[in-house]
């Protein structure tokens, strides 16, 4: 199924009971992915493109996070500590409390990030928050 709304376009396709999506706002490309039932989503923000795409692999999840055009790696390590490893070199932390609130700290105390699963089925976040 592909659904198209002025710029957006919407792409749906079913491959064995699983459904892909793909989702184009204002240029950015979103996906959708649903694997062994588990809902993955990709948001993006109008401000500053920050683009989340969580893939589950045999019950681990690993989370790309796209900042500012920076592309970070969050690896899991037993569902508590993740590792933020960027591109540029940069190495942050993300902490998991109670499996619910996520936070992400630069070592150089310029990037706060908050990420709240709610039933990991949606993850929001509020960039441009002060770590200090």
């Amino acid at each position: 199924t592909l659904i198209s709304q002025g710029r957006d376009i919407l792409t749906l396709i079913s491959q064995g009971g699983e459904i892909l999506t793909l989702i184009s706002q204002g240029g950015e490309i979103l996906t959708l992915i649903s694997q062994g039932g588990e809902i993955l989503t990709l948001i993006s923000q109008e401000v500053e493109i920050l683009a989340v795409k969580l893939i589950s692999q045999g019950g681990e999840m690993l989370t790309f996070i796209y900042h500012g055009g920076e592309i970070l790696t969050v690896i899991s390590r037993g569902g508590e500590i993740l590792t933020l490893i960027s591109q540029v070199g940069e190495v942050l932390t993300l902490i998991s409390q109670g499996r619910d609130i996520l936070i992400l700290i630069s070592q150089r105390g310029m990037l706060c990030t908050y990420a709240k699963l709610q039933n990991r089925k949606q993850v929001k976040y509020n960039p441009n928050m002060n770590c200090t």
